[in-house]
């Protein structure tokens, strides 16, 4: 009995594409980390949303991004100071309709204190915050600082949430999994 063994055009075809995947990698590996990159920061978006509980995901988009920063690296970053309160789940506030000279009398025509009640209940992170000496003029949120000044309120920054709590979590559990998937399956479409 005799067994012979021939090699034909598969196997030379396969043998082909391996000595050409050595040219291709550098490639495959690059379009699998955008591909991964941009599915993390997907994810790292809607986790901020849900972890700041704000109301829309397109203020949350416009204060993300996300890109390579070289062959081997992909940069998530958050940007901006804190998002307007309005973007939060908030009430109250009562209409100022005036300044100082609205302040309540003592007597002998002093001024008394001002009232010192919490005026805007705002939800972000989900947890309920009463800003003091907080009202609303012209339809936007304000506050009234120690010195006097005037302010809008602001809730928390994307810049300084991207990296706490739940969307680090996300990122610590998906990243590596999401960039890994995509390259293999980047390199499996090569051969």
């Amino acid at each position: 009995m005799r067994v012979i063994i021939t090699v034909d055009s598969g196997i030379a075809r396969y043998a082909h594409r391996l000595a050409t995947l050595a040219d291709q990698l550098p490639r495959a590996e690059r379009e699998g980390l955008k591909e991964g990159g941009d599915l993390t920061r997907t994810l790292i978006r809607r986790t901020l949303r849900s972890q700041m509980n704000a109301k829309r995901q397109g203020v949350i988009n416009s204060h993300t991004s996300g890109g390579l920063a070289g062959d081997k690296l992909y940069i998530i970053r958050g940007t901006g100071k804190g998002l307007p309160i309005t973007e939060f789940p908030v009430k109250g506030g009562k209409e100022m309709h005036g300044d100082w000279r609205d302040q309540p009398r003592l007597a002998h025509g002093r001024f008394g204190p001002l009232p010192d009640t919490a005026g805007v209940v705002a939800q972000p992170w989900g947890n309920v915050h009463k800003f003091y000496r907080s009202f609303r003029k012209n339809g936007q949120f304000m506050s009234r600082r120690a010195n006097g000044k005037l302010q809008h309120l602001n809730g928390p920054s994307v810049a300084k949430e991207i990296g706490k709590d739940q969307s680090a979590a996300a990122f610590e559990g998906q990243a590596a999994q999401n960039v890994e998937r995509c390259i293999i399956r980047r390199i499996g479409r090569l051969l």
